[in-house]
């Protein structure tokens, strides 16, 4: 005969689930609706409000762009490294205008090759205008996208012949395409993106 369920049951399932627990202790009990009002009306503003977003959270990184003034350097003491320097840039605005590319490319390549064949360049410099003359030289007949190529790759040997040149009487800049990361040299002037992009600031 099964045996029926203890009466005491009943009493012990209330006393664990009511005010005491099993173990005795009293339960925490939750505060009373007035008691947490009271407490959120005193309650410092910083710790209710969430995190605000300020102007250089919102849009990153502020960068201070230099003008044309702040980032300008003369060139050359060199009358070869000079004529090869002019052609370069004239090269830039025929770039950016996207007329008169391919006789711009053929005039720096020409300029280039004579500084060549006139001696007298350090290694280095006689280095940079070979490597300006074949770039030129690769793409004068090319389309726009092979030339503004060639315009990178010329910026770039421009960049170790200027310094070796620093002096004289021709004021330029170096700017870039802030997406990009690609830049050139060019005259005064706001600065002008000679590769198709829209952006452009002058850089050190």
């Amino acid at each position: 005969m099964a045996s029926s369920a203890s009466p005491l049951l009943p009493i012990l399932l209330a006393l664990c689930l009511g005010p005491l627990g099993c173990s005795g202790e009293p339960e925490p009990q939750p505060e009373s609706k007035a008691q947490a009002k009271a407490e959120l009306k005193h309650a410092p503003i910083a710790a209710l409000s969430p995190p605000s977003l300020g102007p250089s959270a919102l849009s990153g990184p502020q960068t201070k762009t230099d003008g044309y003034g702040q980032v300008k350097i003369t060139c050359c003491t060199n009358a070869r490294v000079n004529r090869v320097l002019d052609r370069a840039l004239e090269l830039h605005l025929a770039l950016v205008a996207e007329e008169g590319v391919t006789e711009a490319m053929d005039a720096v390549a020409t300029a280039a090759r004579d500084a060549e064949k006139e001696g007298a360049l350090d290694p280095a410099s006689l280095t940079a205008v070979v490597a300006i003359a074949e770039s030129a030289e690769g793409a004068k007949g090319g389309e726009l996208r092979d030339q503004r190529q060639a315009m990178l790759q010329i910026g770039r040997q421009l960049q170790a012949l200027i310094p070796a040149h620093a002096g004289g009487a021709r004021d330029l800049a170096k700017a870039r395409d802030p997406a990009s990361g690609d830049f050139w040299y060019q005259r005064e002037g706001e600065p002008k993106n000679p590769y198709g992009g829209t952006e452009a600031q002058f850089t050190r």
